[in-house]
C-alpha cells in the first residue's frame, strides 16, 4: 500500500508539474529555440520515412525479410509518433481543444491504423494518413517564414490578415467588432485576444476585458453578480485562474468529487452566485470560490500575450500599435501569432508589426542583481565574520 501511495502521488506531481509541463510545450509547439528547431526536424523526417514506408510496403518487390525490416521500422515510427502525441496532450492546460481539433485528429489516425492492425487484417494500409501531417508542417512554415527572417513582405490569406487602426481607442473599437463576429461564427471559446500590455491603453488586456464584457454579457435585471477587491463577477463571465490552487475541489453536476487543484491559465464560466461563494464551470468541472479566493479569477476575453503561452485557440486577435513599442519583439509576436490554429487578426499599426519582426531578442537586461549579491555577502561578513558558524567564506571571483 505504501508504495502504491507513493506511485500515486509521483504520477500527481507529474500531472501537476507546471515546470516540466512548460519544458516539453516549447519542445513540441515551439520552433524557435533549438531543441524546438531539432524536434520539428526530426518529426518532418519520421513522417516522410513513415509516408516512404507505407509506399515500399504497397509495392511488393522486395523479399520477405525487407518486409520485416519495414514493419519494424513502422513500429518504432509508431511509438514515436504516439509519444508525441501524448506529450502534446500532456503539456497544454486545455488538452481538450486539441484532442478535438482538426490536427489533433490527424495525429491521433497517424498512429491508430498501426494498432487496428494487430485487431483488423489490412488496415495498416491506412497509415498513409499521415500524409495529412504535411500540411500542418508546410502552413507553419508558409506562415511563420517572414517573422523568423525579418522579413517585412505580408502574404495575407483567410487565415492571417492586417486592419488599419491608428490609435489605441480605433484599435479598441475594431477588436471589439472582430471579436463580437468571430464569437458569432465560432463560439466563445474559440476566440482569444492577445495583447501586449495588461493595464495601459484601451488596447489594453484590462480595458478590452472590461468594454467586451459589457457587449457580450452586459449587465441585466436581477441578473447576479458581486463586487470583491475592486472587481465585478457577474453571472456568465468567462474567467481566468491566475495561479495555481492545488486544494480547491472540483466536482460534477451531481456534486461528486473529480478532481482537486485549478491552474494557472485555466479558463471557465461562471455559473451560479451566491452568498459569499461564486461557482466556476471548467468543462464540466465546478469549482466554488469564497469571496477571499476570487482575487485568482480575472476575465478572460483578453490576455497578455505571456500570459497565452502555452495556451492555443482557434482565432486570435492581437493589437500592435506604436503604443507597445516598449514591449514589442520578433520574439513576442511569434508567440502571439503561434497560438492561433486556424486564423490570426492583427490590429493597429503596419509600422508597429515591422517594428516587432526586426527587433530581435528582448536586448540586454541591466539589473542591480550583481551589486546587490556582494552587499548582502558583506552585510553578512560585517555581522557574523568569515569564520562565523554559518561557514559564509570570502566571495571569490569566478573563472
Amino acid at each position: 500500500m505504501a508504495l502504491l501511495s507513493k506511485l500515486r502521488q509521483r504520477w500527481t506531481d507529474f500531472l501537476h508539474d507546471d515546470e516540466l509541463k512548460q519544458k516539453v510545450y516549447t519542445i513540441v509547439f515551439e520552433s524557435d529555440t533549438p531543441r524546438g528547431e531539432l524536434f520539428d526536424l526530426i518529426l518532418i523526417a519520421s513522417i516522410i520515412l513513415s509516408v516512404m514506408l507505407v509506399i515500399l510496403e504497397s509495392m511488393h518487390v522486395f523479399p520477405h525479410s525487407a518486409y520485416l525490416v519495414l514493419r519494424a521500422l513502422e513500429y518504432l515510427l509508431t511509438l514515436f509518433f504516439t509519444i508525441e502525441y501524448l506529450a502534446r496532450i500532456y503539456c497544454l492546460r486545455q488538452p481538450r481543444k486539441y484532442i478535438f481539433s482538426f490536427f489533433g485528429i490527424v495525429d491521433l489516425l497517424a498512429t491508430l491504423p498501426v494498432y487496428l492492425s494487430f485487431i483488423f487484417h489490412g488496415s495498416h494500409y491506412l497509415l498513409v494518413i499521415r500524409a495529412f501531417r504535411l500540411i500542418r508542417v508546410f502552413r507553419i512554415f508558409k506562415l511563420f517564414q517572414f517573422i523568423n527572417e525579418g522579413n517585412s513582405d505580408l502574404f495575407y490569406g483567410t487565415d492571417f490578415s492586417f486592419i488599419r487602426a491608428d490609435t489605441q481607442p480605433e484599435a479598441a473599437e475594431m477588436i471589439r467588432k472582430l471579436y463580437k463576429e468571430e464569437v458569432a461564427r465560432s463560439g466563445i471559446e474559440s476566440v482569444q485576444i492577445l495583447s501586449p500590455f495588461r493595464s495601459e491603453g484601451e488596447a489594453s488586456a484590462q480595458a478590452l476585458n472590461e468594454a467586451i464584457r459589457e457587449d457580450v454579457n452586459p449587465a441585466g435585471q436581477g441578473q447576479p453578480e458581486v463586487m470583491f477587491g475592486g472587481r465585478l463577477y457577474r453571472l456568465a463571465d468567462r474567467v481566468m485562474q491566475t495561479r495555481n490552487n492545488y486544494d480547491l475541489q472540483l466536482c460534477d453536476r451531481r456534486g461528486k468529487l473529480v478532481s482537486t487543484g485549478v491552474f494557472n491559465g485555466e479558463i471557465g464560466t461562471v455559473c451560479r452566485i451566491q452568498p459569499g461563494t461564486v461557482t466556476v464551470d471548467f468543462d464540466g468541472r465546478f469549482a466554488n470560490y469564497p469571496l477571499e479566493s476570487l482575487n485568482e479569477l480575472e476575465l478572460a476575453h483578453a490576455s497578455t500575450i505571456h500570459k497565452a503561452q502555452g495556451s492555443e485557440c482557434d482565432t486570435v486577435i492581437i493589437p500592435l500599435l506604436g503604443a507597445h513599442r516598449i514591449l514589442l519583439s520578433c520574439n513576442l509576436l511569434y508567440t502571439a501569432i503561434t497560438r492561433a490554429k486556424s486564423r490570426v487578426w492583427l490590429v493597429g499599426q503596419k509600422k508597429a508589426l515591422f517594428m516587432a519582426i526586426h527587433k530581435k531578442g528582448n536586448g540586454k537586461r541591466n539589473t542591480l542583481l550583481d551589486e546587490r549579491m556582494k552587499l548582502y555577502h558583506h552585510t553578512l561578513l560585517c555581522k557574523n565574520g568569515p569564520d562565523a558558524e554559518t561557514g559564509h567564506e570570502p566571495m571569490k571571483k569566478a573563472g
